[in-house]
């Protein structure tokens, strides 16, 4: 969209809502709040602990706010009485600021919104910090601020938004969405990057526009109207809500849609390196000297706009680990073991108010758990220099020492964060934050334990045949009967994939947790709990296991290993540094022979290849020599299956990519398909049309392969089922019942089924029988809870050798845990 065609907009919209009837905030007493609320609130918020250090901060929010004056129309509040420049006003702190008054005075959590779009140009910027009488900066007296050249980070609009969900008084967008249209005419018109995206000022006259004063990306010289990763993730937010307000005003939404989209699949594509897993401006994607591990990389998780495997693998990856942000206070603006890494400012100390946006990426793409840790040692941390200073301070030592001992500025005095500075720490907002999640799906009888997950996951004291205590609970659930054990309470804990053998006896199941700050595996004995620590991996993926060989494959970053799940050694097996294409989805044939894995191979044809095309190698296990084994395919090869009985024969899927990714899109016309080990002969298996077919798996005679379907369309449209067959088509059956594509396994009676989504799509484990042409009996198990919100909390449910358990993870309690059912199918015979 030019430059025209914004202006335009905005001046349209702006008349447009002249003519929708407005409704003043003010009129309803429910949208009011007082200080005296804000007090008695925070009474009730939060952990005792942090009382007194809140209570401070609700009462330097009345401290701070001063009557209506020039340039504002309602009472306005300072960032803080002890910044070093004087009394001011703006930038993101006041959004900081809004938010954390919002949720007991929400007539001045909008009012200072208000007052910050009230001095726009016409140009659309909003100004960054005004400087208010007596302040350092302003001139003659005067309030002054910038006019042309020095906006803020646009994230206001979140708090708008947030707002609107607490009071549901949508009529207030009557007087925010021009401001929103005309801002982004602004971006458009004044920093719009060479080529596509966004910059901040920063990039070329360092008055650190973007709020990162001196931060490490800047240092680089010669650097132009280039891409930020920040501001081009804040501008992206800004069309998602126009997009969003436009909607409910009921005025056209496509403008805002179709540069939501562009920027949305810049952001993906152009400035994510995917070898590292890491978001950067666009300078530092295209010269790797120029990377550092810079807080930033967070916003399009903040804003939405990665993919959910890049936000996962970013939070687990970087956010989480404690060699990077996750310090002893977290987060810490530069990754801890970058070499630029300084207990200076933006360089590496730590500012709440970004540790308040993670938790909020963290949400986004469901890591409840990983936000409930930040927001909690962030405000322990807080907490306790408030205690031993008195004050709450502008940013904070990452590793919890004295705030005294880290830098501000080196040429200006005092050299130290300032005290009482409100703008950057929205404590009370983080608290109401971190009691939601605490309270979201969690009994009160568990609220303990999730506090103590949060201290225990990053214990980094595992080794090797480390015995951890069992955490065993089991209680008959009140509404099936069944008996229900949840196995694991600390850090993040499932079992493998539904397709894995997860047992290695009858009484004992291999798992992962993240107890250690990183998945490894332990060996859970299922008569008394305890756990055995089995891996000491850097950065473990999938798994295969094959109990007849007493053996588990791993892969720890690029290396392949083999695991004893006796004595517990692991062994090096291969090293794939060298070979060309990353390993995706792997499975190991029943005889040990051969690992089997799937490639995407962007490098193996001439010319562009953004998608695939993708093929099955095998590792001969002996000689360690690579051989594909399939064609090169123009599809997402995934759910690599080695057959648990033939060698020769290999399951895998056309994998469907589901709409949020930039791929080929869509549900496959056909999903499961079979080769030989040795590449001779393969195909498809046969799909009804107008199905859309999912997880199937391998029976455990070998004999057939299991799944799930339903009509997408057609006449049968909305009617699910169980299905079974066999490669040459003798067995071709179905049962018509009301299960989801969510996760099937079938025991060896070829007879029990598990499901565990059931009955209209409720998250539910449920037991089928079936008998020879229908099905005989359905059973609900437990009614597991789960999210379904990343692969460590869906339940993957997985029989037990002798049918005495059925295994399966879920979220319910907060975070991924492990838990059994005791279903002894020998007594349904």
């Amino acid at each position: 969209m030019n430059k025209i065609h914004i202006a335009i907009a905005a001046n349209l919209y702006f008349v447009c809502l002249l003519l929708i009837p407005g409704k003043s905030y003010s009129q309803n007493a429910g949208l009011t709040g007082s200080w005296s609320k804000l007090k008695a609130d925070v009474e009730k918020t939060g952990k005792p602990e942090w009382q007194e250090m809140l209570q401070y901060v609700a009462s330097l929010h009345e401290k701070s706010t001063h009557p209506a004056q020039y340039p504002f129309p309602y009472d306005w509040e300072e960032i803080g009485p002890g910044y070093t420049y004087g009394p001011a006003f703006g930038h993101w702190d006041i959004v900081h600021q809004s938010l954390d008054v919002l949720s007991s005075y929400p007539q001045h959590s909008i009012q200072q919104l208000l007052n910050d779009i009230t001095n726009q140009e016409p140009s659309g910027l909003i100004p960054g910090s005004i400087w208010m009488p007596g302040a350092k900066l302003a001139k003659e007296g005067k309030a002054t601020w910038n006019t042309s050249s020095e906006g803020h980070p646009p994230v206001w609009v979140f708090a708008v938004n947030e707002y609107i969900k607490q009071t549901g008084d949508i009529q207030i967008l009557n007087k925010f969405y021009t401001p929103l249209v005309k801002q982004i005419s602004w971006f458009e018109n004044e920093r719009r990057a060479d080529g596509e995206g966004f910059y901040y000022n920063d990039i070329l006259t360092k008055n650190w526009e973007s709020g990162i004063d001196q931060g490490v990306r800047f240092d680089a010289d010669g650097l132009g109207r280039w891409a930020c990763i920040d501001a081009t993730s804040h501008v992206y937010f800004l069309y998602h809500t126009a997009a969003s307000w436009a909607k409910i005003l009921q005025l056209p939404s496509e403008w805002a849609e179709k540069r939501e989209h562009e920027l949305k699949s810049f952001i993906r594509d152009s400035l994510y390196v995917q070898v590292e897993g890491f978001f950067y401006d666009i300078w530092a994607v295209k010269n790797d000297s120029l990377r550092h591990l810079n807080f930033e990389a967070m916003w399009p998780i903040v804003v939405g706009a990665a993919t959910s495997e890049q936000a996962n693998r970013f939070i687990d990856e970087y956010l989480m680990d404690t060699t990077c942000f996750l310090t002893p206070h977290p987060i810490s603006t530069v990754g801890k073991k970058d070499p630029k890494f300084k207990l200076q400012m933006w360089r590496g100390p730590v500012w709440n108010s970004m540790t308040y946006w993670a938790a909020i990426g963290c949400i986004n793409y469901g890591w409840n758990d990983a936000a409930r840790i930040l927001l909690e040692k962030a405000l322990d941390a807080s907490a306790v220099q408030f205690k031993c200073t008195g004050t709450i301070w502008e940013f904070y030592h990452p590793f919890g020492g004295n705030p005294e001992d880290v830098a501000r500025k080196p040429k200006k005095q005092p050299n130290m964060p300032c005290k009482d500075y409100l703008g950057h720490n929205p404590l009370i907002a983080m608290s109401h934050l971190y009691d939601s999640l605490l309270q979201s799906g969690v009994s009160s009888g568990l609220k303990s334990l999730i506090t103590d997950a949060s201290k225990n996951v990053t214990d980094s004291s595992g080794f090797v045949g480390k015995i951890i205590p069992g955490e065993m609970k089991t209680w008959i659930d009140d509404s099936t009967g069944y008996e229900i054990t949840q196995w694991t309470k600390s850090g993040t804990s499932h079992h493998p994939y539904f397709t894995v053998e997860s047992f290695i006896d009858n009484e004992t199941a291999i798992i992962f947790s993240r107890r250690t700050g990183r998945d490894q595996l332990y060996k859970l004995n299922l008569t008394n709990g305890e756990m055995t620590q089995m891996t000491t991996g850097g950065k473990l993926r999938n798994i295969d296991h094959l109990p007849q060989f007493k053996t588990v494959w791993y892969l720890d970053g690029k290396k392949l290993f083999s695991l004893n799940t006796t004595d517990l050694k692991s062994v090096l097996v291969y090293d794939f540094e060298a070979f060309p294409f990353k390993v995706g989805s792997f499975s190991v044939s029943c005889d040990a022979r051969w690992f089997i894995f799937a490639v995407e191979k962007k490098d193996s044809l001439s010319g562009v290849c953004g998608y695939g095309p993708y093929a099955i190698y095998k590792l001969n296990l002996e000689d360690k020599l690579i051989t594909q084994v399939s064609l090169e395919m123009g599809f997402n090869i995934s759910h690599v299956q080695a057959n648990p009985v033939d060698p020769n024969l290999i399951l895998y899927c056309w994998q469907w990519e589901k709409f949020d990714r930039e791929r080929l899109v869509g549900h496959s016309p056909i999903r499961s398909w079979w080769v030989n080990i040795d590449g001779t002969d393969g195909g498809p298996f046969k799909q009804k049309y107008g199905t859309q077919q999912t997880h199937e798996a391998w029976t455990p005679d070998g004999k057939n392969i299991t799944y799930l379907y339903k009509y997408r369309w057609g006449a049968l449209t909305g009617t699910h089922y169980l299905g079974i067959q066999s490669i040459d088509g003798t067995t071709y059956k179905s049962y018509q019942t009301q299960v989801s594509p969510g996760h099937q396994n079938l025991f060896k009676d070829n007879k029990h089924w598990i499901v565990d989504t059931f009955n209209n799509d409720e998250t539910l484990l449920a037991l089928i029988k079936i008998g020879k042409n229908k099905i005989e009996e359905s059973d609900i198990l437990f009614r597991h809870g789960s999210t379904m919100l990343g692969q460590d909390s869906h339940p993957h449910p997985r029989f037990s050798p002798n049918g005495k358990y059925v295994l399966f993870s879920t979220d319910k309690t907060g975070q991924a845990q492990v838990y059994t059912v005791r279903i002894n199918l020998d007594s349904k015979k």
